[in-house]
């Protein structure tokens, strides 16, 4: 059950560097929307009250583990097309590298042991 929560902190903290790399000015982007960033804290947010959860063992803890590492993975995915068709390998395998924490989290969040720790009568 810790490992789980272990990937969706490390899932969190993924979203927490996108969304800090959008606002920091050293990072080239002149004037980036206020929503990718929202996206990116809201899905933060997200994984670390499903961590939470799954680590408390409340009911159904494990669905927004796997609901915000899913929708990270689709996110880390997204970035890691946008750099291939851009041609930017080193940034690409970075992006692919970052898909570890939302892999294993949906994974390990939608296994039955996490889900039997999350359930109303254990």
């Amino acid at each position: 059950m810790p490992f789980a929560a272990v990937f969706g902190v490390l899932t969190a903290v993924e979203m927490g560097y996108l969304a800090w790399l959008l606002v920091d000015p050293d990072a080239g982007f002149a004037t980036v929307p206020v929503w990718p960033v929202a996206v990116l804290a809201g899905l933060a947010v997200v994984c670390l009250v499903g961590a939470v959860l799954v680590v408390l063992g409340r009911w159904r803890g494990w669905l927004p583990l796997a609901v915000g590492s899913a929708l990270s993975l689709l996110v880390v995915l997204a970035i890691a097309v946008l750099f291939g068709s851009l041609g930017a390998g080193d940034e690409t395998w970075w992006a692919v590298v970052m898909a570890v924490g939302p892999i294993g989290a949906l994974v390990l969040a939608c296994r039955a042991p996490v889900r039997a720790w999350t359930t109303v009568g254990r």
